[in-house]
């Protein structure tokens, strides 16, 4: 038997596979009797019309011989990695409803303390509190919390990077880029979340504070 060809190791099934070593053999070398072939054929156009074009031909060869399964390498690698598309689309989705859920968590939290703190800021105020340091004094509070979510959740995923690296296709599990990222994306977030009870503290009528006392 002569080498006819040198490949690589590569992936057979599934993009997620461990690359495996690859030969090519020639049918003329191998038993063939019951065995399926594979072929594969490059097109610069429409695959679909190449598709037919090779079935055609291979009908007029041989009327047994059929083609099963045709598609565009296009088609077979998305179908290969559909379950992990699929996964990711789902997370993707949880993550956005975590996220919002956790800025209407801050702002109810930040909103409820300040309507429990109404007749201190009220106080403040009238004692010579400028609105800017109102309004600082609660988005520091908001944000106190914000950075504890983004760290402890930054250490988290860090922990659990491992698990997810057989989830990821020519991604790895620890980007720091995602992770900046993701990081920034939740601190503006919740920012924007610890922005609004702020505001409304800033608002608080000092006057009416006190003969509310």
């Amino acid at each position: 038997m002569s080498a006819v060809g040198v490949f690589g190791d590569w992936k057979y099934n599934r993009l997620s596979d461990t690359p495996l070593p690859m030969m090519f053999l020639s049918y003329l070398q191998v038993e063939t009797d019951g065995r399926d072939f594979i072929l594969h054929a490059r097109s610069r156009g429409d695959a679909a019309a190449l598709i037919a074009a090779i079935e055609k031909r291979v009908h007029a060869l041989d009327p047994d011989v059929h083609l099963l399964g045709a598609m565009p390498m296009r088609e077979y690698t998305d179908l290969s990695i559909a379950p992990q598309r699929l996964a990711a689309i789902l997370m993707s989705g949880l993550g956005g409803l975590a996220l919002l859920l956790a800025s209407l968590g801050i702002f109810g939290v930040l909103a409820y303390v300040v309507s429990q703190r109404v007749r201190e800021m009220g106080l403040r105020i009238a004692l010579g509190a400028a609105p800017r340091d109102i309004f600082r004094l609660v988005l520091r509070q908001g944000l106190s919390l914000v950075l504890a979510g983004i760290v402890l959740g930054l250490l988290l995923s860090a922990s659990l990077s491992r698990w997810f690296t057989g989830f990821l296709i020519g991604v790895d599990a620890v980007d720091l880029s995602l992770y900046v990222g993701v990081a920034v994306l939740f601190a503006l977030v919740g920012t924007l979340a610890c922005y609004l009870p702020a505001r409304q503290a800033v608002r608080i009528d000092p006057m009416a504070t006190l003969r509310a006392e």
